[in-house]
């Protein structure tokens, strides 16, 4: 049996996607010059934390207001 977080992990895409585009930030400046580090880094951060933080809150909060 899995454990509940890795069920919910599951069934929410934007984190598997966020997840996805880190990994390919990574390799991709594994590549590039060190320049680019940085700018790989913040789109990483922006699509696997920040949006998919948002849209977690939003879901959790549209949740709590039909159980009130």
């Amino acid at each position: 049996m899995q454990p509940i977080q890795e069920r919910f992990i599951r069934k929410f895409k934007p984190m598997l996607l966020g997840g996805l585009l880190c990994m390919v930030c990574f390799v991709t400046s594994c590549f590039l010059n060190t320049t680019f580090d940085f700018l790989l880094q913040t789109i990483a951060v922006v699509f696997s934390w920040l949006i998919t933080g948002i849209l977690l809150r939003n879901r959790y909060l549209k949740q709590q207001a039909i159980h009130v």
